[in-house]
């Protein structure tokens, strides 16, 4: 019963889409010189009104683009422009002032039409619903992270899983908006429907439904399309079929004081067999073309009072501070803004990365780049709801005032919201009759068909080790206290990025699930926290209790606290991983 309730949802949303795909087909006329008023320069084959639902009237200054240049209405609510050979949808960057129009479900965004650049003119007209009361001065904005579905079973716990806990954590919420940060699919074309009606009613118990933006990653490439050999041409015919289902890959909108891009920040390059139904994945570098820069700075140079507003730019590939493909450029228009902030997908390990002092904000604060985890954890391993580094499988949730981002937290999947670390004896020895595994020798091997080299950090025997989540090197403290007192007992230290693996997920992935892949060895990021005690034995002491603490950018003594009093064991990975 319960799958063929699915089906049916799927059906009839398959259904709406193609009735709302034939409905908003731009309409070809006779050419046109005039519209609502304004006169219409020869050549410009894209026109349409944008108009406001309760007045009636055209809506100046709206931003409208078909992927290439960038217009604003007129007084008149008028746009036109000479659009691009490989236009194939136009759009408007909503205002902050107006609701977020949806089409086929009520948490699918409609805010473009396609188009057809080999028609002499094309017309798209849009209807604009204002929000009650105008802008939103406090919003919540989800950052979810590779859901990643290769299969109906994938979707089923996608839906099941993620899906259901976004809807029991925001119940009480309005103005909740949500983005997926890319590789929706797992070079599986034939799961798009199910994803498109996966995400395409989220209601919230108030009345409110969260509209679900879309990043394009990777494996949402479509890799049913021939390689080439032109890159360009490849990239182009690849991001075809994302179009079609959720819209354009390099868009903007504007709630209350943010201005929120998305990017397609994967450069595509030659094909490789992949186990998935498409039977192909791309191989890819990370970077921003040319033509793309270009499409920001239109975009960005049209948004006004950059210097009290905040900038949220979505991309599928960490920058990290990258020095190619046009990364600096970008880092470099996101300075122009009071507060700037990245959202990012694709490793699927949380890493928090605050740049260095060279890239500031106007309002003082570093560009900050936010890497979330996956929704899918460690690609929906049976019977596990962790990322391959040990974090809870989940999505991130930021409270966004005026522009700045008031605070944040992971939330794991079906998890508490206060589960914000795990506590480790590093001293233990996990699975010792296998594949033994500690936090303390730095060089250890996985035997399989290739030796896999776990690394671990010597300064961690003898010592607690904390793995805080969602931590960075900035703005988080960890600390030892006597529980019963509260006295202070000592500071933890932090690991540097690169230096050791989650020990105790290596040895839970290779032991109890038979991985073999490195992927579960992870290091990149560091999440590590260590502190000796007196007795050298962590496993022997009691009345203890770690408190981590993060300390909000932007704030002189606001922060979150979280705390965990017990160890997790060998037999406890079962029900912690």
């Amino acid at each position: 019963m319960k799958t063929m309730t699915r089906l049916i949802a799927i059906l009839l949303c398959l259904t709406a889409v193609f009735a709302c795909k034939k409905t908003e087909q731009p309409h070809v006329q006779p050419h046109t010189t005039e519209l609502n008023g304004t006169p219409l320069v020869n050549g410009n084959d894209l026109i349409g009104i944008i108009s406001d639902a309760k007045t009636g009237k055209g809506v100046p200054g709206v931003v409208v683009s078909d992927g290439y240049d960038c217009v604003m209405t007129d007084k008149n609510g008028v746009y036109q422009f000479k659009s691009n050979s490989r236009s194939r949808i136009v759009y408007y960057s909503i205002p902050a002032e107006y609701k977020v129009a949806t089409g086929a479900g009520p948490s699918i965004p409609k805010f473009y039409q396609p188009v057809n650049p080999k028609d002499k003119q094309s017309r798209a007209d849009f209807i604009l619903e204002p929000l009650d009361g105008g802008k939103e001065t406090t919003w919540t904005f989800l950052g979810i992270g590779d859901p990643q579905c290769a299969t109906s079973g994938n979707a089923n716990r996608y839906t099941d899983e993620t899906i259901q806990d976004i809807k029991q954590s925001v119940a009480n919420r309005n103005n909740v908006y949500a983005m997926t940060l890319g590789d929706i699919i797992y070079d599986s074309n034939d799961m798009w429907p199910t994803m498109v009606a996966s995400m395409s009613s989220v209601p919230t118990g108030t009345g409110w439904h969260v509209p679900f933006f879309q990043t394009i990653g990777n494996h949402d490439h479509d890799s049913l399309k021939p390689d080439t050999a032109d890159d360009a041409l490849d990239d182009y015919n690849a991001t075809a079929t994302f179009e079609k289902y959720f819209g354009p890959e390099n868009y903007s909108f504007n709630r209350g004081d943010v201005h929120v891009v998305s990017m397609d920040n994967i450069m595509v390059a030659s094909q490789k067999s992949s186990s998935k139904s498409n039977g192909k994945t791309w191989e890819y570098s990370g970077g921003f073309t040319d033509w793309q820069l270009e499409w920001l700075k239109k975009d960005l140079a049209l948004v006004p009072d950059k210097e009290n507003k905040m900038i949220i730019l979505c991309c599928h590939i960490p920058l990290r501070n990258s020095k190619s493909g046009h990364c600096q450029d970008v880092l470099k228009l996101m300075e122009e803004f009071k507060e700037a902030h990245l959202m990012i997908g694709h490793t699927h390990y949380t890493q928090n990365f605050v740049y260095p002092s060279s890239h500031k904000a106007k309002g003082g604060l570093p560009v900050y780049e936010h890497i979330h985890g996956s929704a899918c954890g460690s690609w929906w391993t049976k019977n596990c709801s962790s990322t391959t580094s040990g974090e809870p499988s989940g999505y991130t949730i930021y409270e966004i005032k005026g522009a700045h981002i008031n605070n944040w937290r992971l939330k794991g999947t079906r998890r508490d919201a206060g589960f914000q670390l795990r506590v480790f004896d590093g001293n233990e020895i996990y699975y010792q009759t296998s594949y033994p595994l500690n936090w303390y020798t730095a060089s250890q091997t996985v035997e399989s068909s290739v030796p896999i080299s776990v690394k671990g950090n010597t300064v961690l025997r003898d010592c607690f080790v904390a793995q805080v989540f969602n931590d960075d090197d900035t703005y988080w403290t960890v600390e030892l206290y006597k529980k019963s007192t509260g006295e202070k007992i000592g500071d933890f230290k932090r690991l540097s990025n690169g230096t050791c693996s989650n020990i105790a997920a290596a040895a839970y992935y290779y032991n109890l699930k038979r991985k073999t892949s490195d992927s579960y060895r992870t290091s990149t990021a560091s999440h590590y926290w260590y502190f000796k005690p007196s007795s050298g034995n962590p496993a022997a002491e009691t009345d203890w209790e770690v408190i981590a603490t993060h300390r909000l950018p932007g704030y002189e003594n606001v922060s979150n606290t979280y705390d965990c009093s017990v160890l997790t064991r060998e037999m406890d990975f079962e029900n912690e991983f």
